[in-house]
């Protein structure tokens, strides 16, 4: 996950106050303004400000200006008359409003205002014209102006620890936006009209209360990462199938069953989780996801997977623990590119000889299954450097299992391995790190 929208305004934060000559830094508010045309950026990051100075509107040349971590409750109106202002830092101050001045910042691009108590926006807040990145994280906000959907410039947008119970309208009016972050609000749903955001790239909703998804989804071709982690979501529409620049989709902790029976239109998925839902079958044309490289499924109900699960050639990490599993797919050796295979806290009593055919294996997780008998196809497994087989029942591991000339780690708790045999296993194996207890 890229999530660089934590770094979006990360470049400004330790800069000093300078002139235009190199090397020249004011360091108090006293000589700042002795020669004001001259400041361009100005740190004021954690000094314990609870007010700015009047004449602050002196600096005309000021550019990147870092407030944070102050105990500002207020900004004076003269803030307006920094018409070239590209960057404000504001994060953890004490600010429960904006002045209407703040819209005569016809330069500003980013604008960081998280950790504040805002608990509106001033309807002049819409003449930000250039504005690219917002970011209003936890803040009071239950609503927004209709005047910010005239934020024309808008690319970057995060909503996210506020008090939303109802998708403000004006957001699907910013037709240039490509990143959305509404986690961890109220929502119950989403307006059909999002289909607006026809750039839209990043769309993340955790920690919500949505119930289902409008079916309009689906045309928000642009779509790349989709996140409604923690809601409670029962079914997907069957529309989700037309996300076809669709890479990431988080779906964790939700109420889900199934999954739409179109998911293996996903061609250019490479990562879909699934954890702590309901399911208990997966889609046979999940097979169909050429480009899928990381599979999580940990914690559902499923009690077997299907054969077309092979298919997916590159596929390099599959987690299916703590489900109700009792086998594996007699073809599972044709995921040729998996690395790490989580199959911990299922009902397995053994393993199918493909899998001797995992040549990139390199960690294996076999924690608490019904195993009563080490699976000798795990001694082909000549890459593998992790082995976890503690709280099974096995009594005994084979000669073969110093082949593992690769592993690094391997624990054997919780089994039912004498004295004996523990020593022969150290002795197998010298330079891996065995747990018994």
């Amino acid at each position: 996950m890229k999530y660089l929208y934590y770094c979006i305004i990360g470049l400004f934060l330790n800069l000093s106050i300078t002139q235009a000559q190199p090397d020249s830094t004011y360091t108090s508010l006293e000589s700042l303004f002795k020669n004001p045309q001259n400041v361009y950026r100005l740190n004021l990051k954690s000094k314990n400000l609870k007010t700015l100075p009047l004449r602050i509107w002196q600096l005309k040349n000021l550019e990147v200006l870092d407030l944070s971590f102050n105990d500002l409750t207020a900004l004076p109106a003269s803030i307006g008359k920094l018409t070239k202002l590209k960057v404000i830092n504001l994060q953890f101050n004490k600010l429960n409003t904006l002045p209407d001045a703040i819209g005569q910042l016809k330069s500003l691009e980013k604008l960081d205002l998280t950790h504040n108590k805002i608990m509106s926006l001033p309807i002049s807040f819409g003449q930000l014209k250039k504005l690219q990145a917002l970011d209003l994280s936890n803040n009071q906000l239950q609503s927004l102006p209709q005047s910010f959907g005239q934020l024309d410039g808008l690319k970057s947008l995060r909503l996210d620890f506020n008090k939303f119970k109802v998708f403000p309208l004006s957001i699907s009016q910013l037709k240039n936006l490509q990143e959305l972050f509404f986690t961890d609000n109220q929502l119950n749903r989403l307006p059909s009209n999002i289909i607006r955001l026809r750039n839209l790239q990043e769309l993340y909703l955790a920690n919500n209360q949505l119930i289902k998804l409008p079916d309009e989804i689906g045309q928000l071709k642009n779509l790349q990462e989709f996140g409604v982690i923690n809601n409670k979501l029962t079914t997907l529409p069957s529309s989700i199938g037309q996300l076809q620049n669709l890479r990431w989709m988080f779906l964790n902790l939700n109420q889900l069953k199934v999954l739409p029976d179109n998911i293996g239109q996903l061609q250019n998925l490479t990562w879909l989780t699934v954890m702590g839902c309901k399911l208990t079958s997966i889609p046979k044309n999940i097979g169909q996801l050429k480009n899928l490289k990381d599979l999580n499924l940990y914690e559902n109900k499923l009690k077997k997977l299907p054969l077309s699960l092979a298919k997916l050639q590159k596929l390099n990490y599959l987690n299916v623990e703590r489900n109700q599993l009792t086998s594996l797919p007699h073809n599972i050796g044709l995921l040729k590119n998996l690395e790490v295979l989580a199959l911990s806290q299922n009902a397995l009593k053994t393993l199918p000889s493909s899998i001797s055919q995992l040549k990139d294996l390199e960690r294996l997780y076999l924690t608490a299954n019904d195993l009563k008998v080490f699976p000798e196809v795990i001694t082909k497994l000549k890459r593998l450097e992790k082995l976890d087989l503690a709280f099974n029942q096995i009594k005994q591991l084979p000669p073969q299992v110093k082949n593992l000339s690769n592993l690094i780690l391997l624990d054997l708790r919780e089994n039912l391995l004498s004295a004996d045999e523990q020593k022969k296993i150290k002795q197998w194996l010298p330079d891996c790190r065995v747990s018994f207890k």
